[in-house]
């Protein structure tokens, strides 16, 4: 699944099969993690970096309808279907303790950097 994600959101994808309503799912492929002030970038993917899913509902899309026609040959078909969709909130983002750390400082050091900006003028 790629999605941009924070905490409390809610992110619909294809059906999950394996999870049931209320199940937590853990997502290890993580690309990218940032702040206001830092990101950081996988390659491809963060280690350790996760994101905790909690599975909110298993539904159905809204019908897609497949009609053909063949014009002036009588030939018609209609058909339709549902995608089922699992719907899923994010619980937590999981963050190693170094990455954390760096994160946490370059949101200082930007702090920092606007207030000495804003008292200069």
């Amino acid at each position: 699944w790629r999605s941009r994600v924070a905490t409390d959101d809610l992110i619909t994808v294809e059906r999950v099969a394996e999870v049931q309503v209320g199940e937590y799912v853990r997502n290890e492929s993580v690309l990218l993690v940032g702040s206001r002030a830092a990101t950081v970038i996988g390659t491809p993917f963060l280690e350790g970096v996760s994101v905790q899913l909690v599975v909110e509902e298993q539904a159905l899309a809204d019908k897609v309808i497949i009609f053909k026609k063949r014009r002036r040959k009588g030939y018609r078909r209609w058909k339709g279907h549902r995608a089922p969709l699992t719907v899923m909130r994010v619980d937590d983002i999981c963050l190693p303790p170094q990455l954390a750390t760096r994160l946490a400082q370059a949101e200082e050091a930007r702090c920092e950097h606007v207030r000495q900006s804003t008292l200069s003028r």
